[in-house]
Parts: C-alpha cells; structure tokens; sequence
C-alpha cells in the first residue's frame, strides 16, 4: 500500500516528462497559452516602438520613416502609422485583450494539468483535458490570490536592479567603488532570480494542491508551504533544469526577430513574419516544458499525499559470468610418504641340551 513520502530530483523529472507526453491534450492548452502570451510579448513590444518613435518623431519634427521613405510612403504603412501615433490606441487595446486571452487560458491549462496529473499520477483514469477544467472555481482564487505577490516581485526587479545598474555605472565613471557597486548588483540580481523561483514554484504548488485536495487558497498555499520547506533540494534542480532548457526554447522563440535583411518597410515585415514563425516553434517547446514541469510538482504533491505507486525494487545483480571452453583442472598434490625400516635381527638361544645321566659316557 502507498504511503506518504519524499519524492527526489530524479523520480520527479522521470514522472513530469512521461505524464507530460501522456496528456497531449493538457500541452496543446499550454501551447494555445505560450501562442497567446507571445503574440502579448510581440504587441507590447511594438506598441513600445510606436510609443519610443512617435516621442522621437515629435523631437525630430519629422516622421522617423521618412530616413528610410518618402513622407507619403511612410504615412502608407502600417508601422508609420503606429510611428505616427494613428493605430496606438487600437493596438494597445488589441494587447490588453491578448493579455487577458493569455491569462484565462493559463488558468485552463493550469487547472486541466492538475487535475488530470492528479488522477493518472495516482493510478486512476484521468479525464479528457476540457473535462478536467471543471476546477477553475479553485484556480482563479488562487490566481488572484498571487498577483499582488508577482507584481511586488516585478516592482523589486525593477527597483533593484535599476538602482544597481545605475550605481554601478555611476562607479565607474568616477572610478571608484567598482567592485561594491559590481557585488551589490551580484546580489541583488540572485535574489531577484529567488524571489521568481519562490513566486512560481509556490504558484505552481498552490494550484495543484486547490486542485487535487478541492481546498480554498488559503488551505492550498498553506499546505504548499509545508511541501516546499520539505523540498527545498528537488525544487531547487528542478527551477534551475527547466530554467535552462526554458532560456533555449525562449532563444529559438525570439531568432527570427534577430535577423538583419534589411532598412527598409519590407524588411521590417520579413522580420515581424519570421519572428511570428520561430514564435510557434518556441511556443510548442515551451508548452511542453511548462506541462512537464507541473507534472513534477504534481508528483511531489501525488508522492506527500500518499497515492503515489512505490518506484519499482532494484533489479538483483546478474550473476558472475560463466567461462567456457576447456579449463585445465588443477592438479592436487600428492603426499608421499618415504618410511625407511632397518631389519631386525633376532638372536633365537636354542635350549640347552638336556643333561646326561649319571654313569653314562659322554660320546
């Protein structure tokens, strides 16, 4: 009978990525959620250039695509007219309603993920992924119960490291106070990367245990609490493995924008179309990824609640191998044993001759 235990580094990450590849359903949900929030990422990034340029274009007193065209071909394109300020309105609402797309369907994913890691990961027949959003009552409280916690995380981020950076280049321009600006810019971006692990991993936690204990978010980030201090080492490989292979799979996601063909309006679109293309490949990585990573923290839950199958017994070591072919017998010593006997000679005194008679002559 299963009973309640630890579940290591290696266990978790064999259990997340085959529960993960069993539940094709729960990772298409999780690509539609990366697909969402990287055309967010792609929107808000252009917004920011309309935004950047049209303030440029206000100081230069001409439109910044006039380097490149002519005014009137300029004016035609739908990046001068961001530039210009004509589309910004309707783009930034475009992206608010991405935002809020990305969210509800992270919240699906998260919600499908727990429910149906939490069913197979205890041996019982999960649901398809659609049916097993029928916990989103547990999810969206705990969601909401987390987003002042992220947004004091990302104020942190960007007070720290801003302040740090700014320090520690006012350090060297006077060239003094290098080294302490460097180190309290070290520091202040490790604690930072803590701070985002201890957000998501407790995030991730939260929302598996509403799920599989049917619990309330204050229930459910309790009990994630105690599960975190009791695996403290298995989640801190597992952030920094799926903070790995996350950082390459975002790499491929944002090739395409990288690449250089050119100044002019075609260029630009070439590289929004090839940033789009590479944005599904690393979307496609990055779902699977994320929904193998819940599956590990839904191990971890499977395995403290006690409904976790006991990992298999080591197999015995094989036997010592045989040899074959002719094998010379040794040879047993032979004792021998040399005993040497004298004879031994006896001395037989033959009796004496009976005496003779008196009166008769001795012959």
């Amino acid at each position: 009978m299963p009973s309640s235990r630890p579940v290591g580094f290696g266990e978790a990450l064999r259990r997340g990525f085959g529960a993960a590849k069993r539940a094709r359903g729960v990772v298409g949900l999780a690509f539609l959620a990366e697909v969402g929030t990287d055309l967010l990422s792609l929107g808000v990034t252009v917004t920011l250039w309309g935004i950047v340029m049209g303030a440029l274009g206000r100081v230069l007193g001409r439109d910044p695509m006039a380097a490149f065209l002519q005014p009137e071909q300029a004016a035609g394109t739908f990046l001068g007219q961001v530039f210009q300020q004509r589309t910004l309105v309707p783009l930034a609402g475009v992206v608010l309603v991405a935002a809020l797309l990305s969210l509800a369907l992270r919240l699906l994913w998260f919600s499908a993920g727990a429910r149906t890691f939490g069913l197979s990961l205890a041996g019982e027949q999960p649901p398809r992924a659609m049916a097993a959003v029928s916990h989103l009552h547990r999810t969206i409280p705990v969601a909401a119960l987390f987003l002042p916690i992220y947004a004091a995380v990302m104020l942190y981020d960007f007070a720290a490291l801003g302040s740090g950076g700014i320090a520690y280049l006012e350090a060297l321009k006077t060239h003094s106070g290098g080294f302490a600006g460097a180190l309290s810019l070290a520091l202040a971006t490790a604690l930072a990367l803590l701070l985002g692990f201890f957000a998501d991993a407790m995030l991730r936690l939260s929302l598996v245990r509403a799920v599989t204990h049917d619990c309330g978010p204050i229930e459910a980030v309790a009990g994630a609490a105690k599960l975190f201090g009791s695996s403290v080492p298995t989640l801190l490989g597992l952030g920094a493995t799926f903070g790995v292979l996350a950082f390459f799979a975002a790499m491929v996601s944002g090739t395409g924008g990288a690449v250089v063909v050119g100044t002019g309006p075609a260029a630009v679109v070439l590289v929004l179309y090839a940033r789009a293309l590479t944005g599904l490949a690393g979307s496609a990585m990055l779902a699977f990824l994320q929904t193998a990573e819940l599956g590990c923290y839904a191990a971890l839950d499977a395995g403290e609640r006690g409904v976790l199958p006991d990992p298999p017994p080591q197999p015995a070591p094989p036997p010592a191998p045989l040899v074959t072919g002719k094998v010379e017998p040794d040879r047993p010593l032979e004792t021998v044993m040399v005993v040497q006997t004298e004879p031994v000679l006896e001395t037989v005194l033959a009796p004496p001759p009976p005496a003779a008679p008196d009166g008769e002559k001795k012959e």
